[in-house]
């Protein structure tokens, strides 16, 4: 059970630290790729020698997002959209959406 538990550590430390790790894989010449649906096939990607970033929501308040959007839209959209305008995704080289 121990090494269980260590290992979800692992995958939270991972998870809590995951745009500092896409920054020096950044660093490193790795092109990234953020996606956002589920639907999209991050194999393909991959397969295409980037590095698929899921892009999730985050941020507490829209206020960049809310200016290109009503407020009624998807919060997760919303968030994603307010990552892009502030600048925490500044690593990537692209992102694929779908409509869904």
């Amino acid at each position: 059970m121990t090494k269980e538990l260590e290992t979800v550590k692992q995958f939270r430390t991972l998870f809590t630290n995951r745009y500092q790790g896409a920054r020096e894989l950044k660093a490193q010449g790795q092109r990234i790729v953020g996606w956002i649906c589920t639907y999209v096939p991050e194999e393909i990607i991959h397969a295409a020698g980037l590095f698929p970033f899921r892009v999730i929501g985050g941020s507490p308040e829209t206020p960049r997002a809310d200016a290109f959007l009503y407020s009624n839209n998807c919060t997760f959209v919303r968030n994603c959209l307010e990552q892009g305008l502030n600048g925490s995704l500044d690593f990537l080289d692209g992102i694929v959406a779908c409509n869904t």
